[in-house]
């Protein structure tokens, strides 16, 4: 493959990452770029810092907002972000 794309994945959930991990030490082992998305930006950042520190696998593209995220704003019952709602695939990294 070219590319690999996750789609809110969440990695810095440790309770996802061990399912995560075999996966990720694939793509880095291949060198092929892996976009990634989140439900919102901090959980992207987070997600990419977890990548760079515990893989060493560097980013291209820095989270960002996704232009290409869902339009329909969500109920966030965690509250944990700046916002009452979030989108799916809110933000993206590469």
């Amino acid at each position: 493959p070219d590319l690999y794309v996750a789609f809110n994945c969440g990695f810095s959930d440790e309770n996802h990452l061990p399912y995560w991990i075999p996966t990720l030490h694939s793509i880095r082992m291949k060198n092929i770029p892996l976009v990634f998305t989140g439900y919102d930006f901090n959980e992207v950042r987070m997600d990419t810092q977890l990548l760079a520190e515990r893989l060493q696998m560097t980013s291209i593209v820095h989270p960002s907002p996704n232009p290409f995220r869902s339009l329909r704003p969500c109920p966030d019952p965690t509250k944990t972000g700046d916002s009452p709602f979030y989108y799916q695939n809110a933000s993206f990294s590469v």
